[in-house]
């Protein structure tokens, strides 16, 4: 959605009056209860998603939200309809995040106070050699051009879990470490808030990771795919590519000084060869880091384009890839898309509404529209 604040204010009213707005109705109180409810949840323990919304509760109070944003862009909007409460707030800065999160934080403590009760571990967990590892978010993108790469560099950043030794379950994600207590089996409960994790299992193994706060799931990274291995293998990979990059003119160098004969032909067509390529290879990782420093992926530049030129695999492939099933399926607002179209594939994960196995061949949210265009 994209709108002035005013606007916004009067899309809030009317989730706030039951769809009107200023005497004039743009929904029926029955849709307006419909987009409210769950429509989606990952866990049973969880309270999901409502129609483009999310469904959190502060001492049992309804606070369906929406929040988002981009480098430098943040906002969010929050109802309690119980109150007959409702903000939306916008921040472009460098630290829009942490100050719409203070002022959300502000608000809700103000308005909608959660009674935090004391919580204290029960010993370590039985299962927790099974939770225990890192885990990354499964959202992944089709795009074909530049905006795979900003979506790679600022994607869901992994969350590393552990136990300490009384039992509390930590978190951290990307410096931010988090503690909880577990309240049932598999669902903890944050020490310093109402928010809860759940854990999805399948025959004793651990399949996802699910937090209130994200609308992503998580799932388990092998040890060889953590990234201290791959940031061990790249910079290994990093050395020999330096290896030819820089071997090519010292090699030169040492040939000339020493007054050996030079080359010709075929071998001198293969000596350039093999110091161009590491050098090209060089060459666009040093652009691409350019990019990042100076926040060129925002606007990137008209020849970024022809990195992309050539797709490494198209729906086609990918179906006859994968035996036209469904690879991974992907959370958007509640509505579930998958990796590549194809036949229905069912695969539960656990809890109410939990089968990822949705294959939209129309924009998101169409079918969820009609159902309420139908049902009212």
């Amino acid at each position: 959605m994209s709108a002035t604040a005013t606007d916004m204010a009067q899309f809030v009213l009317a989730h706030l009056n039951g769809g009107a707005v200023d005497g004039n109705r743009i929904l029926s109180p029955e849709a307006v209860d419909a987009m409210h409810r769950q429509w989606f949840t990952p866990h049973e323990r969880l309270d999901g998603m409502a129609f483009g919304l999310q469904r959190r509760k502060r001492d049992g109070v309804l606070v369906p939200r929406h929040s988002g944003g981009v480098p430098r862009f943040a906002s969010d909007l929050l109802l309690v309809p119980e109150l007959d409460l409702g903000l939306f707030v916008s921040y472009h800065s460098g630290n829009a995040f942490d100050a719409k999160a203070a002022l959300v934080d502000a608000f809700l403590d103000r308005y909608a106070p959660v009674d935090e009760p004391r919580l204290t571990p029960d010993g370590r967990p039985a299962d927790a050699d099974a939770i225990e590892g890192q885990y990354r978010s499964i959202r992944v993108t089709e795009r074909p051009t530049y905006g795979k790469l900003p979506w790679a560099l600022f994607s869901t950043r992994p969350i590393d879990v552990r136990f300490e030794a009384d039992g509390t379950l930590v978190t951290d994600t990307g410096g931010n470490t988090d503690r909880w207590i577990e309240v049932g089996p598999l669902v903890f409960r944050r020490v310093d808030g109402e928010e809860r994790l759940a854990f999805c299992e399948n025959d004793g193994a651990i399949t996802h990771l699910f937090r209130e706060e994200s609308i992503t799931a998580f799932e388990p990274v092998s040890r060889c795919e953590t990234m201290g291995v791959q940031a061990r293998l790249a910079a290994i990979t990093a050395l020999v590519v330096l290896s030819g990059a820089v071997g090519w003119p010292l090699g030169t160098v040492r040939r000339w000084y020493r007054g050996g004969p030079s080359l010709s032909g075929g071998p001198r067509r293969a000596r350039w060869v093999a110091g161009a390529v590491p050098g090209c290879l060089l060459a666009f990782v040093a652009s691409a880091v350019v990019l990042v420093v100076v926040g060129a992926l925002n606007r990137p530049p008209p020849w970024l384009d022809l990195v992309f030129v050539v797709r490494p695999a198209d729906r086609k492939r990918c179906r006859n890839r994968l035996g036209r099933g469904v690879r991974r399926p992907v959370v958007a607002g509640g509505i579930l898309e998958s990796a590549c179209t194809g036949p229905l594939h069912r695969r539960r994960l656990c809890g109410r509404g939990a089968a990822l196995d949705a294959v939209l061949l129309e924009p998101a949210g169409t079918r969820a529209l009609r159902r309420i265009e139908r049902g009212f």
